[in-house]
């Protein structure tokens, strides 16, 4: 709380018990000094100050009101450290993402690990299934997922989904692979060993959909198939020109630009998907949100 500029003379003054050093403290005129506290006086009509041999001390209604501006000016500053220590208090949020934005995405795309912020993240990886399950639940409080189109949740009132990147699947082989940067269809590759995410991942869902749509029966077709849940074996695997997979283009960036990755073009086959970030309106206030999608969305210096 700001106290009036003439009182925080009187407050050097009954330090200092001299009007020259109590003006030199301040920076200000004797004569201005003087002034001050003659205002006060006549404002709370008391004596403040006396001379005693000389020597100026404070009057009993002096003491008085010293006592009480220390006491204000000793609140106010307890207020502002209260204050101060609310607003810089870091806020806990848990954070779930598939394993492409939470592994690739994240550490090479955005400035979240260096760039200082207000939010201690509790962060974790799963595949897209969990991930949602655990914000239905409240068990965190946002979600990265993956999607071509993002629907499911339109019911949902409490469920807000915005997108903040977009990525691409890629049928991934090695370069040694004999339809490796060539256009074929699926009857093509029916004998070839195919690496599967697990059930629950945003990229089986995709694939499951696409030979839907193309009506293949693929597990029937393709009965040499591996299911894994992780992205890093998978791709060791394809390295080797011991199978082939699809996977995002994010997390095969770098094996693409030093060719230890090409890919297959797979006729009709609709690659793009965006990455979501999906909370509940009803437990996450919109600015932590917004601080968290601007941590999503810029690139590190």
């Amino acid at each position: 709380m700001l106290i009036d500029y003439r009182y925080t003379t009187f407050l050097e003054v009954a330090k200092q018990l001299n009007y020259t050093k109590a003006a030199q403290r301040l920076n200000l005129s004797q004569p201005a000094v003087t002034k001050h506290i003659k205002f006060i006086e006549d404002e709370l009509q008391v004596k403040l100050f006396y001379y005693h041999n000389r020597i100026l001390k404070l009057t009993v209604q002096g003491q008085i009101l010293l006592d009480s501006l220390l006491k204000i000016n000793l609140e106010s500053q307890k207020l502002k450290d209260e204050l101060h220590a609310e607003y810089t208090q870091k806020i806990d949020l848990t954070v779930g993402a598939c394993q492409v934005i939470g592994h690739y995405y994240i550490p090479k795309q955005t400035g979240m690990i260096k760039k200082p912020t207000t939010y201690n993240i509790n962060f974790f990886t799963s595949n897209t299934s969990t991930i949602l399950k655990y914000l239905e639940s409240g068990q965190i409080d946002l979600a990265l997922i993956t999607a071509q189109s993002y629907n499911a949740y339109e019911h949902e009132e409490n469920l807000r989904a915005i997108p903040f990147s977009v990525d691409q699947l890629v049928l991934a082989c090695s370069p040694k692979h004999p339809c490796a940067n060539q256009e074929v269809s699926f009857e093509i590759l029916e004998k070839e060993r195919f690496l599967c995410r697990e059930t629950g991942s945003m990229t089986k869902q995709i694939i499951d959909n696409y030979f839907q749509t193309q009506k293949i029966d693929f597990y029937k077709k393709s009965r040499n198939f591996r299911v894994m849940n992780d992205i890093e074996i998978i791709k060791k695997i394809i390295r080797q020109n011991k199978g082939i997979g699809f996977l995002y283009q994010e997390s095969i960036n770098d094996e693409l630009n030093h060719h230890e990755l090409a890919e297959i073009h797979l006729t009709h086959f609709n690659r793009s998907l965006y990455y979501y970030l999906i909370y509940s309106t009803h437990t996450v206030p919109e600015n932590h949100v917004e601080a968290f999608l601007n941590l999503l969305t810029v690139n590190p210096a």
